[in-house]
């Protein structure tokens, strides 16, 4: 089944990229895989940055490869919110797309952020926090999902034995719009691994500012 999927990928891909780009981003991915090479190039982009043994190559593999984003908003963007920003790559696609509109990325594992940070490098109108979307300001515990790795890292309320390292600052949304002097959100993109429910539990007047939402729903 997982042999299947890939190659329903690869196609797509072929279709999104071409041959020659689709066979020299895959060379790439082995390489990364074996822990010989650290980034891969893809034509339009700079060096993204990607970990062997992670979800990484995956999550990559459903933007670049599948085209999960591939979405014709019926706008012109000028704000572009990212929850769940992993490392970065929904990011960096819509920075390509629109590259005059403000983006600002979330993200609550460290890992993660650390490679979101290395990703956007250079790039401009894209602002990465090390934060989480709660529905208060709080510091929460980050938490794993061993079946889907650094992709299924989510926070949950935090507990005594939880150490500076698991720990994360939460935000609302209503708190982030305004600490970044923002009015509408015209993209918002929510892929925040079962905190939904705190997102839309309360305080929630700013979706009457959010002109599109996507979102994954755990």
């Amino acid at each position: 089944m997982q042999r299947n999927t890939r190659t329903i990928s690869t196609i797509c891909s072929i279709k999104r990229n071409g041959f020659i780009n689709t066979l020299l981003i895959l060379f790439q991915l082995v390489l990364i895989k074996f822990n010989v090479r650290k980034h891969v190039s893809i034509k339009g982009f700079q060096k993204i940055y990607l970990r062997n043994k992670t979800s990484d190559i995956p999550v990559l593999r459903q933007i670049f490869f599948d085209g999960e984003y591939d979405i014709d908003f019926p706008l012109n963007p000028a704000v572009i919110i990212d929850l769940g920003a992993n490392i970065g790559l929904f990011s960096l696609l819509m920075n390509n797309r629109f590259p005059d509109a403000k983006i600002i990325a979330l993200e609550s594992e460290k890992s993660n952020y650390d490679h979101l940070i290395k990703n956007i490098k250079g790039r401009k109108n894209i602002d990465a926090k090390h934060l989480a979307i709660w529905k208060e300001n709080n510091t929460l515990e980050v938490t794993e999902n061993p079946n889907y790795g650094e992709w299924g890292s989510g926070v949950k309320e935090k507990t005594e034995a939880a150490n500076q390292a698991q720990q994360v600052k939460s935000i609302t949304l209503k708190d982030l719009m305004k600490m970044e002097n923002i009015d509408d959100i015209s993209i918002l993109k929510i892929d925040i691994e079962g905190s939904e429910f705190e997102l839309f539990e309360s305080n929630i007047e700013w979706m009457h500012h959010v002109k599109v939402i996507i979102i994954e729903v755990h």
